[in-house]
């Protein structure tokens, strides 16, 4: 097969290529196929065309069109691995024609801005605020958290993707990210397309606590418990009805679940034993579980939390197959030049395997994660896909 002439440049330059998964499936299939343009939407030919000439459209021989009808032979290279980097560029949102070579050199230069879609004081602002102090040493720059709360993180979220996506607007972002098109409030943006992942930060499972006093202690209690009295035992939590409904699908029982605004308020209820149970994150319930005011039952993960040993997972009865979880990640504005999304992601690398972090937030029940920005782009789309997929199971209307 003959080679495709600057096919090393078309290679080392794919991130300036694509702007969407589609894009790359259908160029990819071109360059294997032998497609010619016209298998191309007129899109995605425009689109293709320009990236093209930006990266050979100077030098000699056949012309664009022409070359897609060739046959591409990438030396030692696998169709899987040319996947993975055109598609690690094309997720990391690298595309962005208004950012030179020497900006990417020079970043960053002046203080970088993360914004949190949560207030000051709680969980996601305590594991920002750490998790900011040491991505910025790393980066030798400050970081400056700016908190955003409100309409299920879409405020925050809304601000960092109109930012300029020149590295100095960060978003922690969460797993509402995918779980708010199932549960609502529905965004009115698209984070797969108005955001460039960068990498995700941890991971943590859910637990459900009872009253110290509660007459069940353990998972296989607690569902004989429910399965005796359907509809009478309550799950108190704040804006978890989507985990309570999954606990009852996945487990075969029928616990009533009770709204409330603020998660500390469903803990109150659990404690003085208002409600039966609450269910929220872990490093929400690890004070008064360590206290005692609050006894574990389960927790949603695969495998027990680092924080929790002696605390089973549900899966582990035999009885349940309730498993979720929720993480926390690192996004930028869609565009965002692909050395710096390397930089930041390598940065973060370092930060998240640092003892200092990992032995704090896996004490405060969070196991930290790193990823690849493409890595951390599939989990955003699957989980939003499964998302849908259990709502629209257990019969679930989000609020628009």
């Amino acid at each position: 097969m003959g080679r495709l002439p600057g096919e090393s440049s078309i290679l080392n330059h794919a991130n300036g290529l694509m702007q969407s998964v589609a894009v790359v499936s259908t160029f990819r299939a071109a360059l294997y196929r032998d497609a010619a343009f016209a298998a191309l939407t007129p899109a995605q030919a425009r689109r293709c065309r320009l990236a093209l000439k930006r990266v050979i459209g100077a030098a000699p021989g056949p012309s664009i069109n022409s070359m897609l009808q060739q046959r591409i032979h990438v030396n030692r290279t696998s169709p899987i691995a040319l996947r993975r980097r055109l598609i690690g560029g094309a997720i990391a949102g690298t595309a962005w024609a208004g950012v030179s070579p020497l900006m990417a050199q020079t970043y960053p230069a002046r203080p970088i801005k993360l914004i949190v879609p949560y207030p000051p004081g709680g969980t996601t602002d305590i594991v920002a605020r750490a998790f900011a102090e040491l991505l910025g040493r790393e980066l030798n720059q400050q970081i400056v958290i700016d908190n955003r709360p409100g309409a299920a993180t879409h405020i925050g979220t809304d601000v960092a993707m109109r930012s300029a996506p020149d590295g100095y607007t960060l978003l922690l972002s969460t797993s509402g990210l995918a779980t708010n098109f199932a549960t609502g409030p529905v965004p009115p943006f698209d984070p797969q397309k108005t955001l460039a992942p960068i990498t995700q930060i941890n991971q943590m499972a859910f637990v459900v606590c009872a009253n110290p006093s509660a007459p069940f202690s353990t998972v296989r209690e607690l569902l004989a418990a429910a399965r005796a009295r359907p509809g009478r035992l309550t799950i108190g939590s704040a804006s978890l009805e989507y985990v309570a409904k999954l606990l009852n699908a996945q487990s075969g029982i029928d616990i009533l679940h009770v709204p409330y605004k603020g998660g500390a308020a469903a803990m109150t209820d659990a404690m003085s034993g208002q409600i039966d149970l609450a269910v929220a994150l872990v490093p929400v319930m690890l004070p008064q579980i360590r206290t005692g005011r609050l006894k574990p039952i389960g927790v949603s993960s695969e495998k027990r939390v680092g924080a929790l040993p002696n605390v089973p997972t549900f899966t582990e009865s035999g009885e349940s197959k309730f498993r979720v979880d929720s993480w926390y990640a690192l996004h930028a504005p869609a565009g965002l030049p692909g050395a710096i999304v390397r930089q930041i992601s390598e940065a973060a690398r370092r930060v998240l395997t640092m003892p200092e972090f990992v032995d704090k937030q896996r004490a405060l029940g969070s196991d930290l994660i790193w990823s690849t920005p493409e890595d951390l782009a599939l989990r955003l789309k699957t989980d939003t896909e499964e998302s849908l997929r259990i709502a629209r199971e257990l019969k679930l209307s989000p609020a628009g």
